[in-house]
């Protein structure tokens, strides 16, 4: 309803990131965790840069919708 204003609603979810805490149970798992499709977990520097984008004007026409910056996890199928 605030689309008309300039006012858009958008979300990044995020998959697994090199970085942080999350950094160091990556690397203790890597043998056992399976990689995503692209082959390498996302970089911070992905994950800004598409966060700078959603927050950029040409980003303006993305409204009510969530962008999955997972390398290809959400594409995969459970297992179990």
């Amino acid at each position: 309803e605030l689309a008309p204003r300039g006012v858009t609603a958008c979300s990044l979810r995020l998959g697994w990131l090199e970085a942080g805490r999350g950094a160091p149970f990556l690397q203790s798992r890597a043998a056992d965790a399976p990689l995503p499709p692209s082959g390498r977990t996302v970089t911070i520097a992905e994950a800004v840069q598409t966060l700078r984008f959603l927050l950029s004007a040409p980003a303006t026409a993305i409204n009510a919708t969530t962008l999955t910056c997972d390398g290809g996890f959400g594409a995969l199928k459970p297992t179990c």
